[in-house]
């Protein structure tokens, strides 16, 4: 079963996309801030973790959550999901496996997941 970790302030709004994906097999479990997802994946191992482009905020040496995961955890999956893509420049870009532009709904992030891994696998 795949684990999920899930970056993002929302938490209320969120609720019924963890609820479907756990109905579809993933352990889901969601943080408010990047220091919060930090200590998560300090104590337990996600394969993938979606995280708000505003919440993907520095945590350690100048670094933000997206680039410590790709240098510790490189076979985590990293989407993004932002309200504002349009602002995003090709550095942001490049954190992520995938981007997914919000309102989200869960076939966006079922289809992020597929795209993701076929970027990370290629």
């Amino acid at each position: 079963m795949e684990k999920i970790l899930i970056v993002d302030d929302w938490v209320d709004v969120f609720k019924p996309t963890r609820k479907i994906l756990r109905e579809d097999g993933y352990q889901v479990r969601q943080v408010a801030t990047a220091q919060e997802a930090w200590e998560k994946l300090s104590t337990s191992r996600y394969d993938i973790v979606i995280i708000d482009t505003s919440e993907d905020t520095e945590i350690k040496k100048g670094k933000c959550l997206s680039e410590i995961l790709e240098e510790s955890f490189p076979n985590t999956l990293r989407i993004g999901w932002t309200a504002a893509a349009m602002y995003l420049t090709p550095s942001d870009i490049r954190k992520y496996h995938h981007i997914i532009s919000k309102p989200v709904i869960t076939d966006d992030i079922k289809k992020g997941i597929e795209e993701g891994y076929k970027r990370m696998n290629d």
